[in-house]
């Protein structure tokens, strides 16, 4: 059978808000039940479009609205006559969609200057809500974390005024990271106390349960490299790797800890 790559949703109170041209743009894909992960993009154009089987409740729909805002003190559309019926053909008239063609299309109301202006200030206000409806969704949306393979990214940069370790004043600074019981380590410099890194290190993690990725550590010790004894910590810091994912890019980005 065939095989789900992705869906996407639209919400149509924003294609709404775009009126009759619609609205095109790039979704990104999820999986099936608002699952999370790299499924790709694709663009659609979706538009609300006029349907003459609709035509008479549209109409009725906004005429009652236009004697609802009436009787508020402020009229956004008027009534229009009715259209005039065509003379049917007896043999269409037995056809299923015969009443389609009994009357003729209503004739586009006309708004005022300042009606007009009150419709497109209410259109822009929905195109407001509804970008800001789609943000929170897609926020939420990128927040979530399911079973599945992670890596975590640590691109050490820099160090600069480090406790010199050494009698000289000085220190010999290495990076060392540990993610879930995993360590990986930055190269040693030599006789410093600021010193640029620029490593990135990569921890694999595959099958992960997300509790456990959401809980987990990044942490972040500089240590003095001895050739001799044991080697002298010079400070820490770490990270939740879940506070990391909830932010935007899930990412802490040039940041001194």
């Amino acid at each position: 059978g065939n095989q789900l790559l992705g869906e996407a949703t639209v919400p149509l109170v924003e294609i709404a808000s775009y009126g009759d041209v619609g609205s095109q743009k790039w979704c990104r894909l999820h999986a099936k039940n608002g699952g999370v992960g790299d499924l790709g993009e694709v663009e659609v154009t979706v538009a609300w479009v006029y349907d003459r089987k609709y035509a008479r409740s549209a109409a009725r729909l906004l005429a009652g609205a236009g004697a609802l805002l009436s009787a508020a003190g402020g009229a956004l559309v008027r009534r229009t006559q009715a259209a005039k019926v065509e003379e049917e053909d007896e043999d269409e008239a037995r056809g299923e969609d015969a009443w389609m063609l009994a009357e003729e299309e209503e004739p586009p109301l006309k708004l005022t200057s300042k009606e007009q202006e009150e419709v497109d200030e209410r259109r822009a206000a929905g195109v407001m809500v509804a970008d800001r409806r789609l943000d929170e969704l897609q926020n939420a949306l990128d927040r979530r974390m399911e079973r599945g393979d992670y890596q975590v990214q640590v691109h050490v940069i820099e160090c600069r005024d480090l406790k010199g370790e050494d009698l000289s004043g000085l220190s010999d600074p290495y990076a060392r990271l540990k993610v879930m019981g995993r360590v990986r380590k930055t190269r040693v410099i030599k006789k410093c106390t600021s010193c640029v890194f620029d490593e990135t290190l990569y921890f694999n993690f595959a099958d992960a349960r997300p509790s456990a990725i959401a809980e987990a550590n990044v942490e972040v010790a500089i240590f003095d490299h001895d050739v001799f004894g044991g080697h002298d910590l010079i400070g820490s810091c770490s990270f939740t790797a879940g506070a990391v994912h909830a932010l935007e890019g899930h990412e802490v980005y040039r940041e001194w800890r």
